[in-house]
């Protein structure tokens, strides 16, 4: 344990505290780890958040599956870990193609099921039911929300969602950061 802690000491702290952000909103039984039980049900709230039937929550599923098995590929056991372990596995690996390919695959998967009329864009209603699932403060929602509307047209295309994803996962050099994708960063 203290050789973690000691890692997690060199980990830039602003990155760490967005890493355990995304953990704790999807630690949904709050046992301190993410696993795949966590990420089914945070799937199983968007589709009862926005009312889905299939194919479109068959679709919120197989997402979700899919982002599960890809992680375990590039992070083998990450799932079973504690998020410590995650957040180091994800910094040993957040220089790594496969690793933003992954991440970018997911994102991109995870827009098209956000975009719930198929319209190529998605709303502050779509996006508040993604906040929801996650239980996230939902009063924040319209500040990340305009963050990613980059061209402010009151919507999110999938570049503009997908660039403030990776953004927020793969930026570990900027010392602050207005881009809040799972709200208020978590301090440690």
């Amino acid at each position: 344990m203290d050789s973690k802690n000691h890692l997690m000491k060199d980990i830039p702290h602003i990155w760490a505290r967005k890493m355990l952000t995304i953990l704790f909103a999807y630690d949904i039984d709050k046992d301190g780890i993410v696993s795949y039980e966590d990420c089914m049900r945070v799937a199983d709230r968007i589709i009862r958040s926005a009312n889905l039937k299939d194919p479109a929550a068959s679709n919120v599923i197989q997402c979700f599956r899919d982002f599960h098995s890809g992680m375990d590929q590039i992070l083998p056991n990450y799932w079973i870990k504690s998020c410590t372990e995650q957040v180091l596995d994800c910094w040993s690996a957040v220089k790594s193609p496969k690793f933003k390919e992954a991440l970018e695959k997911f994102h991109v998967k995870r827009f098209q099921i956000l975009d719930f009329d198929s319209d190529g864009f998605i709303s502050f209603s779509e996006f508040l039911h993604y906040w929801k699932a996650l239980n996230l403060d939902q009063s924040l929602a319209r500040l990340q929300f305009d963050y990613m509307d980059t061209n402010k047209d009151g919507k999110i295309s999938e570049n503009e969602y997908v660039d403030a994803a990776l953004d927020y996962e793969l930026n570990y050099t900027d010392k602050d950061t207005r881009n809040r994708s799972f709200g208020p960063l978590v301090d440690f």
